[in-house]
């Protein structure tokens, strides 16, 4: 039983490392409107449009491809693996359009120089006069950013490679989950021995 314990939280710790998988993004089609007209998605993402409208309905895109008649409760699918904004349209009913916006992953921000901040240095004592000089204040030294919580892990590793991190630093975010839920394991088990 304590093993099966372990190896499931161990396993559960590996899964929530893994990237994430392409999402399906759905849009209802109504009698006189796509809703919703804009979907925004990352390359790799599917859109599927589901009529819930009475009448039939079309989807002709921009990027080649149409639909044909959607009948009512039917669906149709496209995976957009190129970003870019891409237009669609009802051949059936004019006014009835919309768009996929298909977002590229933000690219990593530049590394930072890993030269300390040089500390101020102490200015030379003057001859004491009426009035008091101010003193200087230190230049004030960045704040260290906060932990990330579990879930931030999770979506910093899940785009890591979207993002070019290298191996080293995906490894260790990896390390970082099985040893939380290695830790949460053993803390299980000195609670409740068998």
């Amino acid at each position: 039983m304590k093993v099966k314990l372990v190896v499931m939280i161990l396993l559960g710790s590996l899964v929530l490392a893994l990237p994430a998988a392409a999402a399906n993004v759905g849009v209802e089609i109504n009698d006189n409107s796509y809703d919703p007209s804009r979907v925004t998605i990352r390359p790799g993402d599917t859109v599927v449009w589901t009529n819930k409208g009475n009448n039939e309905h079309t989807v002709n895109g921009s990027w080649g491809d149409n639909s044909g008649d959607i009948a009512s409760g039917n669906s149709y699918s496209e995976k957009f693996d190129s970003s870019g904004t891409f237009s669609y349209f009802c051949a059936k009913h004019s006014g009835m359009s919309g768009s996929v916006v298909v977002q590229e992953a933000e690219p990593p921000p530049p590394e930072e120089s890993a030269s300390p901040e040089p500390e101020p240095s102490p200015s030379p004592s003057k001859a004491p006069s009426p009035e008091p000089e101010p003193t200087p204040s230190p230049a004030p030294a960045a704040s260290p950013s906060p932990p990330l919580a579990v879930s931030e892990t999770v979506t910093a590793n899940a785009d890591a490679e979207e993002k070019g991190m290298s191996l080293p630093v995906k490894l260790g975010i990896i390390a970082i989950v099985l040893i939380g839920g290695s830790g949460a394991g053993l803390w299980y088990l000195r609670k409740n021995p068998a």
